[in-house]
């Protein structure tokens, strides 16, 4: 499939026009979503009339930016699309009006000549690696049906990987590019805490960003969308960079790495670790960089972020009457996570803020000494659309039993993640290999904060030396 620079540069360039790229997206959406589950929503009238305007403008001799004409998923979370709707994958606003609006990314986005052709399934609310909902079902791989496209922006990896379309956005609060974009064979990428303006301030811990197949999409992406604005008060200012400059150019050798794939308590997959391990080698010496002999250990901030995730959940829902009466419209996550921690204390949510405090140092010492972080993105390869946790409801004695499980269930999977979420880091997972299952397992380069074109650099050095194919088997 080509990329989103491949398909910009198409129309820009007369070779195809806007309506004839939007009617084969739609048509190729027609054909595999029923199998893969992956858009919620597809607004197949309104994006054919937005491909004719970008026809006519072109033929008027208009620059229509540089995504001219590029179909686009949006990730069902909190990103409003104006005649979309937003069920932030939950029984609890499915069928809700449609937006009025559009949210500052998706603006930018259409600015540059984007067109959202519909919205692709998130996990509900943010809170599941899987991808598997209530109100929408399993989320498919096009790796593997059956396998779990990841979470929560499972919709925004399935749509891509299965070559439904070249680019969806996402968010990631814990791990939610970068877990499936590993899992899926992409390249996802959560910027710097600031750099793209959000929903509406939520988390501290949420950047939003794109999964694509290549890191120039990547790039061009964050170009379009990054940049200040007065509803997100983290947003930072702009920057003097075009990275999809930068990832040709920047100088990166001799940075210091260190390579870790456990922090001291939650080790990879040993099959996992040496696919990712290969690949950082690879990238090692492709660029230069300066590997440390060193491993880097830091708290288990799991909990922290369950806990956390759980008394934001429970104060929102509360506030709005949504529960105790609806609490079987969750979905398994959400459900549990509000059960596990139903009995915390304002102690339990101090000690989380300890937890925190504790890895900022231990980070800020890790870049004190080293320049990166290079690791497996998650512990494991994809596992079954349903998840790796058993239904446990009405089996444990109790919620110190869900929460011990889920705690493990976390740091088993995906005990990597959650550092640049928490500490505000660029962090990026590129394909490092398959594993003997067929399955693609994701290597992530994590940088020091506000050094988005490190990362992004590093990632195309290793696109050119370990190459990946841009989409699942038989998808092409």
């Amino acid at each position: 499939m080509q990329s989103m620079i491949e398909i910009a540069e198409a129309i820009r360039n007369k070779e195809k026009s806007a309506s004839e790229v939007m009617d084969e997206c739609l048509k190729t959406i027609t054909v595999l979503n029923p199998e893969i589950n992956a858009f919620t929503f597809v607004d197949e009238e309104g994006a054919r009339a937005q491909a004719q305007i970008i026809d006519q403008r072109i033929a008027k001799g208009e620059d229509v930016g540089p995504l001219a004409g590029v179909p686009i998923g949006i990730k069902d979370l909190f990103e409003d699309v104006s005649g979309m709707p937003t069920s932030q994958g939950s029984m609890f606003f499915k069928g809700g009006p449609l937006s009025d609006r559009d949210s500052v990314m998706v603006s930018r986005l259409k600015a540059a000549g984007a067109i959202p052709v519909g919205k692709v399934a998130s996990a509900e609310f943010g809170t599941d690696g899987t991808g598997s909902t209530q109100a929408w079902g399993d989320v498919h791989n096009a790796w593997g049906l059956g396998l779990s496209a990841g979470g929560s922006s499972g919709g925004s990896s399935a749509a891509v990987t299965s070559g439904m379309i070249a680019v969806c956005s996402g968010g990631d609060g814990g791990g939610s590019i970068r877990c499936p974009a590993s899992f899926a064979g992409l390249v996802g990428f959560k910027p710097s805490l600031g750099m793209i303006p959000r929903y509406n301030g939520f988390s501290d811990t949420t950047s939003l960003g794109s999964l694509t197949m290549t890191v120039g999409d990547t790039a061009r992406y964050l170009d379009v969308t990054a940049g200040p604005h007065d509803s997100d008060r983290m947003t930072l200012p702009k920057v003097a960079k075009i990275y999809e400059d930068e990832i040709e150019s920047c100088e990166v050798a001799g940075l210091r790495v260190i390579w870790s794939d456990d922090f001291g308590y939650g080790a990879a997959d040993p099959e996992v670790s040496a696919i990712a391990r290969a690949a950082a080698d690879k990238l090692i010496a492709a660029a230069k960089l300066q590997l440390l002999d060193e491993n880097f250990t830091c708290i288990n901030s799991v909990e922290a972020w369950t806990g956390g995730a759980a008394n934001s959940m429970r104060c929102w829902f509360e506030a709005e009457g949504l529960i105790p009466d609806r609490i079987d419209e969750l979905s398994r996550m959400p459900r549990w996570l509000i059960e596990a921690y139903r009995n915390q204390t304002s102690t339990d949510l101090h000690r989380y803020k300890i937890v925190l405090k504790t890895l900022e140092e231990e980070t800020a010492a890790l870049f004190e000494r080293a320049d990166l972080l290079i690791t497996p993105t998650v512990g494991t390869t994809a596992f079954p659309t349903e998840g790796p946790l058993p239904d446990v409801r009405g089996l444990l004695d109790s919620d110190l039993d869900l929460r011990k499980m889920l705690i493990d269930a976390w740091t088993k999977h995906s005990p990597f993640c959650m550092l640049a979420n928490f500490c505000w880091n660029p962090s990026i997972s590129v394909p490092a290999g398959v594993a003997a299952n067929g399955m693609p397992v994701g290597l992530m380069i994590t940088a020091r904060r506000h050094s988005d074109e490190i990362p992004l650099r590093l990632a195309r050095i290793l696109e050119q030396v370990n190459p990946w194919p841009r989409n699942a088997p038989g998808y092409e």
